[in-house]
C-alpha cells in the first residue's frame, strides 16, 4: 500500500474528471439522525473521499488514520512550511487522508428518484440488555437455558431483563459481536452519469489512474452503493 503521495504538498495542480455512474441505489448521509437517514442530492467531499480511498485499497484502522493526520501535520510543517493543515473529520466519525488533496470545483448530476427503505445499523453493547435484545441468534449450548430463566410479571411471554443481562454479561463469546437496529434511511436511484470536475495532487492522481485500471467498481456512501468510476484529465 502506497500512501507516501499524501505526504508531499498539497499543490493541486491537475484538472480531473470524475465520471460516476451508479449501479445500485445511493444513500449518502452527512449527519447521523436519530430514526431518518436523509440523504445528500450530490456526493460530498467525505463522500468522495471515502470512494477514492476504496479505489486505493486504502481500508486503514481509525487509530492508524489519526497517526497518519499527526504525521501529516509534522511533514508539513517542517519541509513545506505549512501552518494552517487541519485534520478533517466527518460528523459519522470518518477520518479521512486524501481530504486536503483535491477541491471539488463541479458537480453535475441528473435528478434521482427518491424512497425510503429500512437500513439495519450494527453496534456491539458488551454492558446493556440492548445487545443480547438486539440480536435473534446465540450459541445453540444457551438455547435450553435461556429458554429456563425467569420471565417478567406483567408479560409471561418475555424473559426478565435482569436474568437475561446476567446470562449476556457471563457469556459475551456465545453472543454475535454485534447486534443490529433498523432505521428508515433515504435512498437514491439515478439515471445516468454524475460527473464532478475536481482539482487534484498530482501523485494521488497518478495513483487512482493506476489503481482504477484494476478496481473500478467501488461503493459511495454505503457499502451496498455500488458505482463503476473513471478519472480523466481535463
Amino acid at each position: 500500500m502506497d500512501i507516501s503521495s499524501i505526504f508531499e504538498a498539497p499543490n493541486l495542480s491537475e484538472k480531473v474528471k470524475l465520471i460516476i455512474t451508479p449501479l445500485a441505489p445511493l444513500s449518502m448521509v452527512s449527519e447521523i439522525p436519530g430514526s431518518y437517514y436523509i440523504s445528500e442530492k450530490k456526493p460530498s467531499k467525505f463522500h468522495l473521499s471515502g470512494l477514492l480511498e476504496n479505489i486505493l485499497g486504502w481500508h486503514i484502522s481509525n487509530e492508524d488514520r489519526l497517526s497518519i493526520q499527526k504525521e501529516i501535520k509534522k511533514v508539513y510543517l517542517k519541509q513545506y512550511k505549512i501552518k494552517d493543515y487541519k485534520n478533517a473529520v466527518s460528523n459519522s466519525g470518518y477520518i479521512p487522508l486524501l481530504y486536503h488533496l483535491f477541491d471539488i470545483k463541479l458537480v453535475m448530476a441528473p435528478t434521482p428518484m427518491h424512497y425510503d427503505d429500512i437500513w439495519k445499523k450494527a453496534f456491539r453493547r458488551a454492558d446493556a440488555i440492548v445487545h443480547p435484545n438486539g440480536t435473534p441468534n446465540i450459541d445453540f449450548d444457551l438455547i435450553k437455558v435461556k429458554r429456563s430463566l425467569k420471565r417478567k410479571e406483567d408479560k409471561p411471554l418475555q424473559i426478565d431483563e435482569k436474568e437475561m443481562e446476567i446470562l449476556f454479561k457471563s457469556n459475551l463469546g456465545k453472543f454475535p459481536y454485534y447486534y443490529t437496529t433498523v432505521s428508515k434511511r433515504e435512498y437514491l436511484k439515478f439515471e445516468g452519469v454524475i460527473q464532478i470536475s475536481l482539482e487534484m495532487q498530482k501523485g494521488i492522481y497518478n495513483l487512482l489512474v493506476e489503481s482504477i485500471e484494476e478496481n473500478n467498481l467501488v461503493y459511495l456512501g454505503t457499502n451496498d452503493g455500488w458505482t463503476d468510476v473513471k478519472i480523466e484529465m481535463l
